[in-house]
């Protein structure tokens, strides 16, 4: 038990969600990429010998011999907490699996004894929490420290609180999975590491136990505004995992943008899907099916094209990249474009069609003149709607110049009987944007008001 050292372990309109952290958290290391660096941007960690593997939520870091961890900067704090997912792996060296201790000797913030399997603290003496744990096993671990005082809660319940420990600003937090000694190794794997400047409140155990971090409120991502308008999901806006529309691990959803398809999530075949995932979550992608590769990502009717395209280029014919591949095959994924991802998924987002006063598309197709109703175009902000007939006379009613809105292009339009007139008459209404007569919206039917009264003709 001696010389615990210096060593531990968008929204664009389709576009990820921004994440927030907050609530306490100084530091978060997911171990996704395969590196100990800290979502926080605090403390960037340093790998000795351990290997990235298959966690418990996305990738994990694997220690395999005692002379293995991880190092991260000194956290000083009186008051802290720490949150983790350990999978006890076997015995480790010296009698013991250290997973969280500091620089020095004789001070161990938490700890496994190989004799007897459970788990405390060493404070120039042992301290057990007389739980015994399981080789093979994952352990959601919560350590929370106030002066001298020691919580440990695994798996949600409180297994140890003791007023014999030490300060955590006497011998502050500074290795993970081992300590100075190299020979205390953490055999298993360690994931989802998080520390707080704050002591957690049971239900924040709980909920840290059941969702993760990632999903609490720490690093929390917002969701689209309806499931219906979720194409797929990321664990993380850049070198990250995916997920399909519908999986509850996952919180980065990548959005569409317009009013949702009524199916919006068909079956998705070789026909339709434009993403190819190892599996329905925790996955790599590739743009080609294969064995390997077999879970397809579509979204209703949405067209997309894989194009490799350097940084600062865009995707050909207005298409916007909803998604950044490292490569072809076997890749993370991160949202939109993303520098140093070359391949991406480029999708034509935008679409058209006719919505009422409050912009809730229109379906009925039967309107009054003196109603006011809106144009709409996704995912453009400028842009010109000319309002024609449907008739072979192809007369224009008017030309409304649109206003962009939440990265929507909008034109709103009082019918009036003149417009009519304009159009040569016609009920039967549609508009174009900027005269692309190749993509017309639907047609919607004015009904006009007539004076149906007898005529009187005096002789």
């Amino acid at each position: 038990m001696k010389n615990c050292g210096i060593f531990l372990v968008v929204v664009f309109m389709i576009g990820i969600v921004s994440a927030t952290c907050s609530s306490g958290i100084m530091s978060y290391w997911n171990f996704d990429d395969g590196t100990a660096d800290d979502y926080m941007n605090v403390s960037d960690g340093s790998i000795i010998g351990a290997t990235s593997v298959v966690g418990q939520v996305g990738n994990a870091l694997e220690l395999d011999s005692d002379i293995e961890g991880i190092n991260i900067s000194d956290f000083s704090g009186s008051v802290i907490s720490v949150s983790m997912w350990y999978y006890y792996g076997g015995l480790g060296g010296g009698d013991w699996n250290t997973l969280l201790c500091r620089e020095g000797e004789s001070y161990h913030h938490l700890l496994i004894n190989d004799e007897d399997r459970t788990i405390g603290f060493f404070n120039s003496g042992w301290y057990s929490s007389n739980f015994v744990l399981t080789i093979g096993n994952w352990y959601h671990i919560v350590l929370m420290k106030d002066g001298v005082n020691s919580k440990l809660y695994i798996n949600g319940n409180l297994k140890q609180d003791s007023s014999d420990s030490f300060s955590n600003s006497d011998y502050p937090l500074s290795l993970i999975g081992n300590y100075g000694g190299l020979g205390q190794g953490a055999i298993g794997k360690i994931d989802e590491v998080g520390v707080f400047d704050k002591i957690l409140s049971e239900s924040e155990i709980d909920e840290l136990y059941i969702k993760g971090i990632a999903e609490m409120g720490y690093c929390e991502s917002l969701s689209c505004s309806s499931p219906a308008q979720t194409i797929m999901k990321l664990y993380q806006p850049e070198n990250s995992h995916g997920a399909l529309w519908n999986d509850t691990h996952y919180a980065y959803d990548i959005c569409y943008p317009g009013v949702a398809p009524v199916d919006a999530h068909p079956n998705c075949t070789l026909e339709n899907s434009f993403l190819w995932l190892s599996d329905t979550y925790n996955a790599h992608a590739s743009t080609t099916r294969t064995d390997d590769y077999n879970v397809g990502v579509c979204y209703g009717n949405l067209q997309c094209a894989v194009e490799t395209i350097d940084d600062g280029s865009n995707c050909s014919d207005g298409s916007v990249p909803i998604l950044s591949l490292y490569s072809n095959i076997n890749s993370h994924m991160a949202a939109g474009d993303h520098d140093g991802y070359d391949v991406k998924i480029c999708c034509d987002v935008s679409e058209i069609y006719w919505a009422d006063a409050s912009g809730v598309e229109i379906t009925t197709q039967q309107i009054n003149i003196g109603d006011t109703i809106q144009a709409v175009k996704t995912g453009t902000g400028s842009g010109t709607f000319t309002i024609k007939d449907a008739a072979w006379v192809d007369e224009d009613a008017r030309d409304i110049v649109g206003n962009g809105s939440s990265g929507n292009l909008i034109g709103e339009w009082t019918i009036t009987q003149e417009d009519l007139d304009n159009a040569g008459g016609r009920e039967n209404i549609y508009f174009i944007v900027d005269g692309d007569g190749d993509d017309p919206s639907d047609e919607i039917f004015i009904n006009e008001t007539y004076d149906d009264s007898p005529m009187n003709i005096t002789i």
